[in-house]
């Protein structure tokens, strides 16, 4: 097993660059954030144990950095992301927890998927949890606030995600003019958004504004999700 220790990594920093980190069995501890895809193609897969831990991290950042993407797979494999992430900030990112692979992010107060309500980018974000985990017990999930249409998260399969809340569609409430939408889809059976925090917060709301289309929360096949209370088209 190797590993390394980094203040920060950047996957595919300029225009047209490529960038490819792979974590197989190993470890990798970045002190500030892990950006994969700047400006340019940048991938990062954690595999086979491999652990990976970040205050920070940032997907498809800026663009050019169409395609960029984080696959975590098989049991033991971790990343620890303190501080929260951004998938699809400024281009398209996409994040892939499967096959028993962990994301935890129990420390961070927001999740994004696509821009977060105060970016300036156009991203879009996919997010996929299929028999695996996102725990992130404290923090927001937003999906489709901010940036172009289209952003999702799928959970699939068993798959469970735990948040404090969630925001689905155009973040009206802070003023912000955009074409942002989302979707969130949990389908088969065992598979979970609990938006309490894990029952520590019954408080909790899913809020659904999708500017274009009313359809926001699609949930089938015996899938679960679990809130205090939840608001359609309230802003």
């Amino acid at each position: 097993m190797c590993s390394s220790d980094l203040i920060t990594a950047i996957l595919a920093d300029g225009i047209g660059s490529h960038g490819t980190v792979t974590v197989n069995g190993g470890s990798l501890t970045v002190t500030s954030e892990v950006d994969v895809g700047d400006s340019g193609l940048g991938t990062l897969m954690i595999q086979n144990g491999g652990r990976v831990a970040s205050p920070t991290a940032l997907i498809a950042g800026f663009p050019g950095s169409a395609g960029s993407s984080v696959t975590l797979t098989g049991t033991g494999s971790i990343w620890n992301v303190s501080g929260g992430f951004t998938v699809g900030a400024g281009d398209s990112g996409s994040l892939s927890i499967l096959a028993g692979g962990i994301v935890n992010a129990a420390g961070a107060s927001e999740i994004n998927v696509g821009p977060g309500p105060l970016d300036s980018g156009n991203g879009v974000g996919t997010l996929l949890v299929d028999n695996a985990k996102l725990l992130a017990s404290s923090a927001s999930l937003l999906v489709g606030v901010n940036g172009g249409p289209g952003s999702t998260m799928t959970v699939q399969n068993g798959g469970q995600v735990i948040t404090d809340g969630g925001y689905i569609g155009s973040f009206v409430p802070v003023g912000l003019a955009n074409n942002g939408s989302g979707v969130v889809t949990v389908k088969g059976a065992g598979s979970l958004w609990d938006a309490t925090g894990g029952g520590a917060d019954n408080s909790s709301k899913i809020y659904i504004d999708n500017p274009t289309s009313a359809t926001g929360l699609i949930i089938q096949q015996g899938g679960q999700v679990s809130d205090g209370s939840g608001f359609v088209s309230d802003f």
